[in-house]
């Protein structure tokens, strides 16, 4: 899993650099734009230069696929973990269920760009946000209950829980009212939510050793 992430933040960065430029506001800017341009944007077929952007698409397909790939054993196993009572048992059961969902929504966007498949693009974008959110709901009531783990680990979910919820409604919000304020939210929300499962696995690989 953590391999996963480090191979997938590699593609998305190389995603960006090969992307073949331009903005939806300002479609002759040169490059990507790290407060202009959308995740997504590197995954288009054609950028929003109106130039083909091959490279950059196969960069972020593969990344986002490698991230499903490399996670989906991850809920797994964890929620496997979670055995001593029911609610802690269940809770993490339901995570473990919209975690794979939320991983195989990275494959739908994947193979749907958004200047040809829209409308699939988003509606797999906002599966993965509401799969994230509730999953990382019920990991932390599965964390909190379990006696074996620090609560360190529950309380570092329930704050990630908190900032990904209001991370996403001011996305949701930018996406009609200020878009540079959506591109922000959108990566911050993917960036953090990294750097927390980095911290959960290392914790899960220490406690299983």
């Amino acid at each position: 899993m953590i391999l996963g992430q480090v191979l997938f933040l590699i593609l998305v960065f190389l995603a960006m650099i090969f992307y073949a430029g331009g903005t939806r506001d300002n479609p002759a800017l040169i490059g990507y734009s790290f407060w202009g341009n959308t995740i997504s944007d590197s995954g288009r077929i054609i950028a929003w230069s109106g130039l083909l952007n091959t490279t950059s698409m196969v960069f972020l397909s593969t990344a986002l696929i490698v991230y499903a790939v490399s996670f989906m054993p991850f809920y797994i196993i964890v929620s496997k973990l979670f055995s001593e009572g029911k609610i802690e048992k269940y809770a993490s059961k339901i995570g473990c269920i919209l975690g794979v969902i939320f991983s195989l929504s990275y494959i739908g966007i994947a193979f749907t760009p958004a200047d040809v498949l829209y409308t699939p693009h988003m509606i797999f974008v906002l599966i993965g946000y509401i799969c994230a959110f509730v999953m990382a709901v019920f990991f932390t009531i599965a964390f909190f209950k379990n006696k074996e783990f620090s609560n360190i680990y529950a309380i570092i979910f329930a704050l990630f829980t908190i900032f990904y919820f209001v991370t996403q409604i001011i996305a949701l919000v930018g996406l009609s009212s200020d878009r540079n304020l959506m591109v922000l939210m959108q990566k911050l929300g993917t960036f953090v939510s990294i750097g927390v499962f980095f911290i959960i696995g290392y914790g899960i690989w220490k406690f299983e050793k």
